[in-house]
């Protein structure tokens, strides 16, 4: 029931001392992305290899989450030195730079460390 219409945070995300260092603000922007990947899905963001991807531009990003350019770009960094997206530039098409593909790390890949489990 909650979760069409709640935004779900993974606990490590907030537990890990790997993601201490991420800010509230990139937290928000992981959790966004990975629900945005329902509707890539419907928009048939599919790469050759079956995975989904998300294809927003930066002045997309911007304008979904109201931050400046400069923000958007070390919040997407900072997601990605925490290896929770992967992002890979399209190739130019007919001189036009394309959005870059971002990939979103699943959930079941971020777990804690078993000695934190205790």
């Amino acid at each position: 029931m909650y979760d069409e219409e709640c935004y779900l945070i993974p606990k490590v995300l907030l537990q890990d001392e790997f993601y201490s260092a991420l800010s509230v603000d990139a937290i928000f922007v992981y959790t966004i992305l990975k629900e945005k990947q329902k509707e890539a899905v419907l928009r048939h963001w599919i790469d050759e290899e079956g995975n989904i991807y998300l294809s927003y531009s930066i002045e997309e990003l911007m304008k979904l989450f109201g931050y400046s350019r400069s923000k958007m770009v070390v919040l997407m960094r900072s997601l990605e030195e925490h290896n929770l997206i992967e992002r890979d530039r399209v190739p130019v098409f007919y001189g036009h730079s394309l959005p870059y593909r971002t990939y979103t790390v699943s959930y079941t890949h971020l777990t804690l460390p078993t000695s934190d489990l205790v």
